[in-house]
């Protein structure tokens, strides 16, 4: 069955030019909005849904913005990323998940929760920790989930029944042997052929097992790990295996969060996620 989802993920399209140079532009600490904005710019659909998103009622502005250079100063890069990622590959970050009893948009939403809360826990890394680099990180994380699901369609009884009879196990090895893989093996996958940066596969692979990443990774990989987890307890998840995964308590050698940062965190994001849905999901 592996073979088949390997199978899949070649007929995946890649992602647009322009997402692809913007994450680029993620791990380039001298990128700024102006060269965010020329991206933007040579993809006329993405100026359009930039340029819709800053102008929704959600923002309050007050008065038109018609140009993508004040657009991306508005915004911000990160949701621009994340704009040009949700619009570029529908097929993956708004398709619904059968194999995980999720709706259409509920990967979406997800990945937005996480990636809005990695970028507020990466201000407390005790490390250098890119911020824009850990929103991506979020927003990526469970695109394994979108190829997979159909190989676990009317299997998501079995996988839960299966998890209930054996303790000390995570939603991934359930999947795993349902279905030949599971979506951090899936996802990894996918990043590699859409020839993503290391990092980004690294966050993929590992965000359920961080302590498994490379080294030079790991901050940012417990950054999409307590963030993936902080968006299953807040209600925005994907389905059936919300909170079945295990939380890594050794985070704490790279971040310093006392339980009310995790609570300023998580109000933050609340917050940001809130504005965001309506233009973003409308």
């Amino acid at each position: 069955m592996y073979e088949e989802i390997l199978k899949k993920i070649k007929e995946i399209p890649p992602l647009s030019g322009a997402a692809m140079e913007l994450l680029r532009c993620t791990g380039d600490e001298n990128a700024g909005p102006r060269e965010y904005a020329k991206i933007v710019e040579r993809d006329p659909a993405l100026t359009m849904n930039i340029l819709r998103v800053v102008n929704a009622p959600a923002f309050g502005l007050g008065q038109p913005i018609k140009s993508i250079n004040m657009a991306v100063s508005l915004l911000g890069a990160r949701l621009v990323v994340g704009i040009a990622l949700g619009s570029s590959c529908p097929a993956v970050f708004n398709t619904a998940l059968p194999g995980y009893e999720a709706d259409r948009g509920e990967l979406w939403r997800h990945g937005l929760f996480t990636a809005i809360a990695a970028r507020e826990i990466a201000a407390y890394a005790t490390v250098t920790l890119s911020p824009d680099e850990a929103f991506t990180g979020g927003l990526l994380h469970d695109i394994g989930k979108s190829v997979i699901s159909d190989f676990l369609k009317n299997k998501t009884e079995a996988v839960l029944a299966s998890m209930a009879e054996q303790t000390g196990i995570n939603f991934t090895d359930a999947e795993r042997a349902a279905a030949g893989g599971d979506h951090t093996e899936v996802g990894a996958a996918l990043a590699r052929n859409w020839k993503l940066p290391p990092a980004l596969v690294q966050v993929i692979k590992f965000h359920h097992t961080p302590a498994k990443a490379e080294e030079r990774f790991r901050p940012l990989v417990y950054a999409a790990h307590l963030a993936d987890i902080t968006a299953m307890m807040e209600g925005a998840a994907t389905g059936a295996d919300t909170l079945m995964y295990h939380l890594d308590p050794n985070y704490t050698a790279y971040f310093n969060l006392t339980e009310a940062d995790l609570q300023n965190v998580i109000l933050n994001t609340i917050d940001e996620f809130d504005k965001l849905q309506t233009p973003l999901f409308d």
